[in-house]
């Protein structure tokens, strides 16, 4: 969850509570909180950089709201050289936009889907490469969208919720389950403001 500032907290809900609140939680949907339970993550990984999760339990209340003036999706990106030297943050998820420079095959030889996954190569807008990993059903978001658009010139993701990797001493970035999120090539101000950097980048180059 995110509130009107930006920050993102890990929240969840317990099986005993979960039937008061499934029909109400849902991606990109605004509520208000009331009475929510907040306790320090005791167990050395946060999903997010804040050192609470909030609980949804018996006493809490959800209203929707339709005036929320926060953030779209409050992006937290890292520079890719600091998850190649592996100085990004080691107990929490981060975010990453780039270019698609090559790809992978789709690797499907374990019988289990989850660890399925293709890997890719991006490059930022200093032409810095970065190794990434994705599993699981995001794998199939993203082969789909590379076997639909086989022409496309300048393909640009943003992956939100990544973990580092660290392969042959060297760090890279991969996918986590069902909780990282992929917009590629998505109309969004981030995705389009990269590419127009990187037109400019171009343009500068040939000059």
């Amino acid at each position: 969850m995110m509130d009107e500032e930006g920050t993102q907290y890990h929240a969840r809900v317990f099986n005993q509570n979960f039937s008061r609140f499934r029909h109400l939680l849902k991606e990109d949907e605004s509520y208000i909180v009331i009475k929510a339970n907040m306790a320090a993550v005791t167990n050395g990984f946060s999903y997010t950089s804040h050192k609470q999760t909030l609980t949804l339990d018996w006493k809490s209340i959800l209203k929707k709201c339709d005036d929320f003036s926060g953030p779209v999706n409050g992006f937290m990106f890292v520079d890719f050289n600091s998850i190649i030297e592996q100085t990004c943050p080691r107990d929490t998820f981060f975010d990453v936009i780039g270019q698609i420079v090559s790809f992978s095959p789709l690797e499907i030889s374990n019988p289990v889907e989850s660890k399925h996954y293709i890997k890719l190569t991006l490059s930022n807008l200093d032409s810095v490469h970065l190794k990434v990993t994705i599993f699981g059903s995001q794998t199939y978001q993203m082969s789909e969208y590379l076997k639909n658009n086989p022409t496309v010139n300048c393909a640009v993701i943003v992956m939100q919720f990544l973990k580092l990797n660290i392969w042959n001493g060297i760090g890279e970035a991969k996918s986590h389950f069902e909780v990282t999120k992929l917009f590629i090539n998505s109309d969004i101000y981030e995705i389009n403001e990269f590419k127009n950097k990187l037109v400019s980048n171009c343009f500068l180059f040939f000059l």
